[in-house]
């Protein structure tokens, strides 16, 4: 049959499905023609003219409901294409079925979710470091008019204007009233503060900086100094008194400048607490600082730990989809899903208590023998757990340990997640067909643990970086934590990590971790 004897409907999906696209026509529920690209679905030598389709065709079933009918990307372990769609629809008296690839679908939705979710974290970020420039700069401006100085920002109409709310002196000082436009011109009545505006206006003209009295400071900034000045006021009794201020053009870089006005008379209590004032601002966003830093390892720590079992169910899911395993071997991973699952949801449970208590495990950590992680152990235990995610992706695990217990300073959940983190990231860059070794051995000043693939390796640019937050190589498809979390948790139990290209091609990323003994380690502690 001829691809113009289908029916108009049949035809219109077949045009709207793009390439790799096949078809079946079933009548009586026995294939009566088909054709297209069969081999991508892995229906070529399966399904043949004048036979019913074989119960091996896990989407078959589905035709026996009412039509028309539509499956949506579904999964093809065995056929060429990752997932296809399947329509069936009634024309003609029979029953007419369409396959068309949709992996590229997929994984461009795949894509556009990670990118969506990439946008939504760095605005979150974006967010949260403009709140710290912000109180930042509210910290800087209350210091300095607290030790007297006020400032004036040269505007593009030539205007100077208070950089906030003004105090009381400068009000006075510039004779601002009431509902008045708060800003000076060099053109306004002359006094000492507009005649030297003028001078102000002069300096920021001249590109040099060369002449006296300018002065050049260390940042490249160029000052103009007034000399001081007194001025007699009037308070609200009739009472006379003065008051001495000095002025100081700057010139910033980029061609901005300003005017700080310092008010002389303050006490010297009074520049005493701003200076405490500042030392307090400085701890409370150091402090700030540090809470972000916080929160962004404890997202990393509650993702890998809610993502860490999803893996392993996956895995064992697409091990039994495959089929071909003996009964010992299908309840093995039955076992294997059920404990990962179980584990899944005790960590759900527990999400809030995470939030209160990772940072605090962070920082804790066992250094003698009679708490401290075996890390053969749980090397032993990563790679059974990381295996079927390697099965699935076509790539092997090899595990090279000596014979154990050999104990390290450091907590042993902990561990396990350095391990995985370093798999998991061995598995992203792996090749299919290729092997990744899990190494433990004993060297002169501790244990070195070595996960090594044969993937591109990293980059250049990429290598003094590697470690840092928010850094990923192309392709990463994450936001970047992994590795930084393996350095900060490492180095706070007295270990290092470190990159070296692999002989022959690929990647060796190196933990070396120090040995528990009585004595402990010292100086490890943050």
């Amino acid at each position: 049959m001829t691809e113009d004897a289908l029916p108009p409907a049949v035809q219109e999906q077949l045009v709207r499905g793009g390439a790799r696209v096949a078809w079946l026509r079933l009548d009586g529920g026995v294939v009566g023609d088909l054709g297209g690209d069969l081999s991508a679905y892995g229906l070529k030598g399966v399904v043949a003219r004048g036979a019913p389709l074989p119960e091996r065709v896990e989407w078959a079933s589905a035709l026996d409901g009412p039509l028309p009918l539509r499956l949506a990307s579904v999964a093809a372990p065995r056929a060429e294409v990752e997932r296809f769609d399947v329509e069936a629809r009634e024309a003609d008296g029979a029953v007419w079925v369409t396959l068309r690839d949709s992996s590229l679908a997929a994984r461009t939705a795949g894509a556009s979710m990670q990118v969506e979710n990439d946008q939504d974290f760095l605005r979150d970020r974006l967010a949260g470091a403009e709140r710290l420039r912000r109180g930042e700069r509210r910290a800087r401006e209350q210091v300095l008019r607290a030790l007297g100085f006020e400032l004036l920002e040269r505007g593009p109409d030539g205007g100077y204007r208070p950089s906030g709310e003004p105090t009381s002196w400068l009000r006075d000082l510039c004779g601002w009233g009431p509902g008045e436009p708060r800003v000076l011109h060099p053109s306004d009545p002359t006094d000492f503060l507009t005649g030297f505006l003028e001078d102000a206006e002069d300096f920021f003209a001249d590109a040099s900086g060369d002449d006296e009295p300018t002065r050049r400071a260390h940042d490249g900034s160029r000052h103009l100094p007034s000399g001081v000045w007194t001025e007699a006021h009037m308070d609200a009794d009739g009472e006379t008194y003065e008051r001495s201020f000095e002025a100081t053009a700057i010139g910033l870089p980029g061609g901005r400048g300003v005017v700080a006005i310092e008010r002389l008379d303050l006490s010297a209590a009074l520049r005493q607490q701003a200076l405490q004032r500042q030392r307090d601002a400085q701890l409370s966003y150091e402090g700030l600082a540090r809470e972000v830093q916080v929160k962004d390892v404890l997202l990393h720590c509650i993702v890998h730990d809610l993502r860490g079992p999803l893996a392993g169910i996956v895995g064992s899911l697409s091990l039994l989809e495959r089929g071909g395993l003996d009964d010992a071997a299908q309840d093995e991973l039955v076992e294997m899903g059920l404990r990962q699952a179980r584990r899944q949801e005790e960590m759900i449970g527990n999400v809030l208590d995470v939030f209160a208590a990772e940072y605090e495990a962070l920082v804790r950590f066992e250094a003698s023998p009679d708490g401290a992680p075996d890390v053969v152990a749980i090397a032993h235990e990563t790679a059974r757990r990381q295996r079927p995610a390697f099965e699935v992706a076509g790539a092997r695990l090899v595990l090279e340990a000596p014979p154990g217990p050999i104990l390290v300073v450091g907590r042993a959940d902990r561990l396990e997640r350095v391990l995985a983190n370093l798999v998991g990231n061995a598995l992203r860059h792996a090749p299919s067909g290729t092997d990744v070794t899990l190494r433990v051995e004993a060297t002169d000043d501790g244990v070195r643990v070595s996960v090594l693939d044969r993937g591109p390796g990293v980059a250049a640019p990429l290598r003094e970086r590697l470690f840092q937050r928010f850094v990923q190589g192309e392709g990463a498809g994450a936001v970047g934590l992994g590795l930084f979390y393996v350095r900060m948790t490492v180095e706070r139990w007295g270990g290092s990590v470190a990159y070296a290209d692999r002989d022959g091609g690929g990647a060796d990323f190196r933990v070396d971790l120090v040995r528990a003994t009585a004595e402990g380690i010292h100086d490890a502690s943050p």
